[in-house]
């Protein structure tokens, strides 16, 4: 990559934390999927989900 990417999409905020440190670190925006165990206020944008729902369809 020869930059920065322009935003970042994480699906797995518990699993992607060192990701997301990354980005606010670096001041990459962020679209992050939530489940009941994630901190909505470390991504710019938090979309609610329930990830055992989702896995199963």
């Amino acid at each position: 990559m020869t930059g920065l990417p322009d935003i970042v999409i994480i699906i797995d905020q518990h699993e992607e934390y060192t990701a997301l440190q990354e980005c606010i670190t670096l001041g990459i925006p962020t679209i992050s999927l939530i489940d009941t165990n994630c901190d909505p206020d470390l991504a710019d944008i938090s979309i609610p989900a329930l990830f055992g729902v989702l896995f199963f369809f």
